[in-house]
């Protein structure tokens, strides 16, 4: 039932997601000649210099990528990214059919500024959970599985290449409107991905190690000792190192502190945090061993 309810959760943020996606091109990038990448992007180039229409380029780019990585690394591949690929044009055709949405807004700066969060958001929770939109993500990845080629560079150019395709047909003001757009949703897709998951790595050198140790674990916090060397008298110390989220830092710190007020004490940023008590599920080990 948790397999079933995890799967259903994530299969929900990736349909949000990619209908934030699409609300973002179909509303603000493409009215307003923003300049896209991916596939939308290409849509948008071939519409540009042949007149396509860029939601039929998107089904067939789509399609063709996903039958591609069906042949090329298999179902199982095919499979993660079956539900962006499909939901992606499905809702950018849905958006098309409401010309109204785009009335929302008339000035092109709010327009690239709403693009870049909303799909700075849907490609967050994609990612977030652990799905894709598919599309010319495509590409690179199948050039690393077979080539060992680096996938993040290789899907720059790709963008790069369609973004600067499209700069012909592009004044100075869509350019500055693009650069808006796409810094800005770097930055909250970002956010996106990292939301809930702000936590520090306390380190506590001190003689007390073993009372402070034990202390963190009463609080449930969870704590790995590492023996260190002092830099002046060569002696040999324990360090406890403490991965906690942020909110309970002031807590993590005051108990040490309180143990031993001279405690050396450091915190460090973390990225991410994966494991037992962070992502995986933890059992309550006893303080003390079992009584022989």
């Amino acid at each position: 039932m948790k397999q079933f309810t995890r799967a259903a959760l994530s299969a929900f943020m990736i349909v949000l997601g990619v209908a934030l996606s699409a609300f973002a091109m179909s509303v603000f990038v493409l009215p307003f000649d923003i300049l896209a990448p991916g596939v939308t992007g290409l849509g948008r180039t071939l519409g540009i210099y042949f007149g396509a229409d860029v939601s039929l380029v998107v089904w067939i780019s789509n399609i063709a990528l996903l039958l591609l990585g069906l042949v090329v690394l298999g179902w199982r591949f095919a499979a993660s990214i079956v539900l962006g690929s499909v939901c992606f044009p499905l809702f950018l055709d849905l958006f098309d059919a409401m010309p109204w949405l785009s009335a929302v807004l008339s000035d092109p700066l709010y327009a690239a500024i709403c693009a870049g969060v909303l799909e700075g958001v849907g490609l967050g929770l994609v990612i977030r959970a652990g799905g894709s939109s598919g599309g010319s993500d495509v590409i690179p990845i199948i050039l690393n599985r077979k080539f060992r080629l680096p996938i993040a560079p290789v899907l720059y150019a790709v963008d790069f290449t369609i973004i600067a395709l499209q700069l012909p047909a592009s004044d100075l003001e869509s350019v500055v409107r693009s650069a808006i757009y796409a810094a800005l949703y770097t930055v909250v897709m970002d956010r996106v991905i990292l939301l809930g998951r702000g936590s520090v790595q306390v380190t506590i050198i001190s003689d007390k190690y073993d009372e402070i140790n034990r202390r963190l674990h009463a609080l449930d916090h969870g704590t790995t000792l590492v023996t260190a060397r002092t830099g002046l008298l060569k002696r040999e110390c324990s360090v406890v190192m403490c991965v906690t989220h942020i909110r309970y830092l002031n807590e993590a710190k005051r108990t040490a502190l309180s143990v031993d007020p001279g405690a050396f004490i450091t915190v460090s940023s973390v990225r991410d945090v994966s494991g037992r008590g962070f992502t995986l599920g933890v059992e309550r080990l006893p303080l003390d061993p079992p009584a022989e």
